[in-house]
Parts: C-alpha cells; structure tokens; sequence
C-alpha cells in the first residue's frame, strides 16, 4: 500500500501545531542564560513517513545542541529517535535511538546502512543515555552543521513501519524527484543512513505516541560535558556556559529554516493543503511571520523563497541573562520591510535579574495575547502599515519570559 500524505507542517498552521515548550529542560541546558525555543508538535505519532526539508540549521559553533528528533512520554519506555543531532564544531550528523531494555541495533548494521554505528544497545536511562547510534558516512560532507548550510540544507526523511525505523539525507542538489513530486517511495532510495529495528528491536514495543521536536538547546549535558575535551571551543572559555553568556554574536546564525516538514501515513486520504510558505524568526524577543503562496510546484526547494525559520538563541546584539546582571533593553525588530506589517510589541518594561545558572533552566514559551491597541496600559501595542500586494509580514515582539508569566497571573 503506498504512502499518502495525511499531514503537512507548512505555512500559517505551522507554530499552530506546536506547544512552546516552558518546562524545566531535562538536559540542563543554558536556555533561560541566554534564552532559545524548543517546539513540540501537539500530535503524537506511532508510525508514518515523515519527510523534513530544511535550508539552513545552526552552524557547527561552540556552545549549540541543535537537534530535530522525535520522543514518547514515560521516557525511555516509548522510546527516541533523533533524527539530527550535534553540538559544538561537529560536522557529521549523530542519529540515536534510546529506548527501554531489550533493544538492540542488528548485527549486520554496517552493512545494511550507509552509516557508521558506533553504540549498539539501545537501553538507556538516568545513569547511562547513550543509547544506539550512527555517524553519518563520511562520505557524505553535508549532514550537519555548518556544512549542511554550505550546499543550501537538504532533506531528511524516516520510515517508520511496524519492523523497523529507516533514516535517509539527501543534500539539497541530490534530493529525489518522488519526494519533491510528493509521491515519496522509500522502496526507491537505496540503503538509509540509520536502520533501528528488525529481529533485534520490535518498533511497536519500543516507540509508542512520539512528537516531533525542534529545538536548539545550548550547553547542557551533552555541548557542556564535551566542552573541555573539544580542543577548538575549550580555548575560547573556561565553561560553555561562560562562552554562551559573553558572546552573544556568535549565535546570529544560529536558527532553523524550514521549507516543510510532511508526514505521510499509509491508506490516509488527505486533500492537498495550499501551497503557502511561512517564515517564523524569533529570540527570545521577537518572532517575525511571512505567508506567501507559492507555485504548484512549492515543494521543488528552488521555489521555496520564503521558508520558515524558527528561533534562535536570543538576539544576537542582546546580552545574555548572567547572575548579577541585569538584562539590557531589546534590540528592536528590523526595519525595511517592503511588505505588510503588523507589529506586535509590549510595553516598555524592566525585566528582573535572573537567577543564577543552576536555576537558569527553562525554555522561553512566547503565548501572547494581544489587547487593546488604543490604551497605553494594555499588554500590547498593535501597529500597521500600509500593505502592498501578494505577501504579508507579521512581526511580534515578545517579552523576556518572567514578565510574559507576571503579566498572565
């Protein structure tokens, strides 16, 4: 039975079909010192193909764990899967499985991937989260990173069936035409990059209600607990979390791109959405949406002018949140915008201090609603400008996340 698409993660429904994740981050990671977004998508998934185009991801820099995966409650009873994964100046993509005892990657897995495996036992938990992985090949130079960016992104794609969990990338100039055509035949792609699954692994067993997550954390248990082995980024400061806080332009770059992430299921009939692009760009600040509608042929990459980029680390001019300092003024939004704008903005505050690092620990969750654009003590301030034709623009400007939570109790 051949795949249909059953749901697409594009243009205007995109942020609307995640929850801005604002708990405490498992992994420990800096994101309220200097603050980041991590996204996961309100629908839970046991099985599909699931096909995600990216332009451009965070670089290969010291202090980002960058990583596009998806996970089950109870973890690591239902299972993980990341799909991209990195941190610091690594240019080869890592693709791990973490799951409950009793699953393991196959013996023959050099041969039956493109892959490089490196850990085999999938089990992990508090004391040991290793899991399975694979290294992508080497002979591959574009999966990750920095690299990745250099050849304009590229796509990934995982099949996930009842015997296994198969992972392809395909840089941007080599993507195949049954993926950009929409017709997306795994049969047809050869040998995947990462293979989880077969007699040594049941999937059905091990990944249960798993949701899509984007995120870029920084530091934190894997980026901080290399720093001092990494010879290029341990020069740079003592800690990773010292590096993050006092150099905020080394994150400028440092944000997701997308063209579209579709999920495809098998026996789904699902009437083609509108061929809409979005670009969502927001810090810690600011979040900026274009709609435009594109050519039939919207999912052909060279089409795609306005993809959807979301969040970066906080402002790159904007100074981290570190004990003892108070956060300077936002950089306002840019300017220039030869579209419609609607400008979203709250009024002038003084944020408090942050606490120290230990306690620095939760993502930023940007909910707001807007008010009023007649008061002055609202919320929000409402502004437009005059429209010109075919695309729109909507800029929000967010506040730091404890007045956000001030503000709704």
């Amino acid at each position: 039975m051949a795949y249909s698409l059953s749901h697409s993660y594009i243009g205007d429904n995109f942020a609307s079909q995640f929850n801005w994740y604002n708990g405490v981050d498992p992994s420990r990671g800096f994101v309220h010192g200097r603050p980041s977004v991590r996204l996961e998508s309100k629908k839970a998934y046991n099985g599909g193909l699931f096909i995600a185009d990216f332009e451009h991801m965070p670089p290969s820099e010291c202090g980002l764990w960058p990583a596009y995966w998806l996970y089950g409650p109870e973890w690591p009873s239902n299972g993980e899967v990341d799909i991209i994964e990195g941190v610091n100046t690594a240019t080869r993509n890592l693709l791990t499985a973490h799951t409950s005892d009793g699953c393991y990657l196959p013996k023959d897995a050099k041969q039956i991937t493109t892959g490089d495996p490196i850990s085999f036992n999938c089990a992990s938990g508090r004391s040991n989260a290793t899991g399975c992985s694979y290294f992508a090949t080497y002979g591959d130079q574009s999966t990750y990173g920095s690299n990745f960016n250099d050849v304009g992104g590229g796509v990934y794609a995982m099949d996930w069936t009842p015997e296994d969990i198969r992972i392809w990338h395909w840089p941007r100039y080599a993507v195949p035409r049954d993926i950009i055509e929409k017709k997306p035949d795994p049969q047809s792609w050869g040998r995947p990059t990462a293979l989880f699954g077969t007699s040594s692994c049941t999937p059905n067993q091990h990944f249960r209600n798993m949701n899509l997550i984007l995120q870029t954390n920084l530091c934190g248990d894997y980026a901080g607990n290399v720093w001092s082995s990494d010879g290029a980024c341990s020069k740079l400061a003592p800690t990773c979390a010292e590096y993050v806080a006092n150099n905020p332009s080394a994150f400028k770059n440092a944000y997701w791109k997308v063209n579209y992430i579709d999920v495809y299921e098998k026996g789904h009939s699902k009437k083609a959405e509108p061929t809409t692009t979005t670009t969502l760009y927001t810090t810690s600040t600011v979040t900026e949406t274009v709609t435009q509608t594109a050519p039939s042929s919207s999912h052909n990459p060279s089409t795609r002018s306005l993809p959807l980029i979301v969040p970066g680390p906080s402002s790159p001019d904007q100074e981290a949140i570190v004990p003892d300092q108070a956060p300077i003024e936002p950089e306002p939004c840019p300017d220039g915008h030869d579209v419609w704008t609607t400008m979203i903005r709250p009024p002038a505050q003084t944020p408090s201090p942050a606490a120290a690092y230990e306690d620095d620990l939760s993502w930023e969750s940007p909910s707001p609603t807007p008010s009023s654009p007649d008061s002055e003590e609202t919320d929000f301030v409402i502004e437009n400008s005059a429209p010109p034709p075919k695309r729109a623009v909507i800029t929000i400007l967010f506040p730091l996340v404890l007045t956000i939570i001030r503000l709704l109790l």
